[in-house]
């Protein structure tokens, strides 16, 4: 949630535990009073009611400990200073004051958050080939009913599955089930990503770190894996992209209108040495 969002301060600052306990579950109201200090009893009337207000100095506290940025303090303390005087005029003033920082951050902010929630999107999925591995697994229907199948064959814990899985539905990519390690519906099969993209070669080095793990515990009839150094010209360089490219192409084609019952990698590496 955004702090901006909000016109009233306390109501900005359940929004914000609510929020953090989702990865942080000791961030609640008695953490907070603990640490102020202030009394439980009294931090919950405040923000549940009406009638009683938090000083400066016990709202500044909170901001600090749920990490919120300078121009979030700010505009809190406007929203706290117009929500505790009984004067119309300067709760009118302080509330314009508020109102202008609100309005100037909500331009400022709507395409940098597209962009940070993209990139944070795509840095939880790119570099972290488990959850591509799990993704792809999830395509095949018995995986599916059954998520839990993965903790063995990928050697996690259903804790680290779930969090992946959260991780997968933040994303839009999954709809997770009313179970902790459950999945309802495949809302997206994959994340299209040229050779452009600036995470692509991150992902591949990631990627092919654990696969090389992989080949490793495989047997020689459950794997293909082979490396040729030669010598030729450019032309036959070129030739050969073109090759690939078609091969890929076929690949394609073939795994289009299969079922999915294995998740399968296919690496190819092909440049020059010298």
């Amino acid at each position: 949630m955004q702090v901006f969002d909000e016109s009233s301060y306390k109501a900005a600052i359940r929004g914000k535990i609510k929020e953090l306990r989702k990865t942080k579950p000791r961030c609640n109201l008695r953490w907070l009073a603990e640490n102020v200090p202030v009394q439980y009893t009294y931090l919950s009337r405040v923000l549940n009611g009406n009638g009683a207000e938090l000083s400066e100095a016990h709202l500044f506290k909170i901001c600090t400990l749920l990490n919120l940025a300078q121009e979030e303090v700010e505009y809190l303390l406007l929203l706290r200073s117009a929500e505790a005087t009984s004067d119309r005029a300067f709760r009118d003033y302080q509330m314009k004051k508020a109102e202008r920082i609100r309005e100037a951050k909500s331009q400022s902010m709507s395409l940098h958050e597209f962009n940070s929630s993209r990139l944070e999107a795509e840095l939880g999925y790119f570099l972290d080939p488990y959850v591509v591995l799990i993704h792809m697994a999830l395509l095949i229907p018995t995986v599916m009913k059954a998520p839990q199948l993965l903790c063995g064959t990928l050697g996690m814990t259903e804790d680290q599955l779930a969090e992946k899985l959260e991780r997968l539905e933040s994303m839009g990519f999954i709809k997770r089930g009313k179970k902790r390690v459950s999945v309802e519906k495949i809302l997206k099969t994959r994340m299209h990503a040229n050779t452009q993209h600036p995470l692509i070669r991150s992902h591949q080095q990631v990627l092919k770190n654990i696969c090389n793990a992989q080949l490793l515990k495989i047997n020689d009839l459950e794997k293909i894996s082979s490396m040729a150094t030669f010598t030729g010209s450019r032309a036959v360089f070129v030739e050969i992209r073109k090759e690939f490219d078609e091969f890929i192409r076929r690949v394609q084609k073939l795994t289009d209108p299969t079922p999915e019952e294995h998740v399968y990698q296919l690496s190819f590496d092909l440049f020059r040495w010298i």
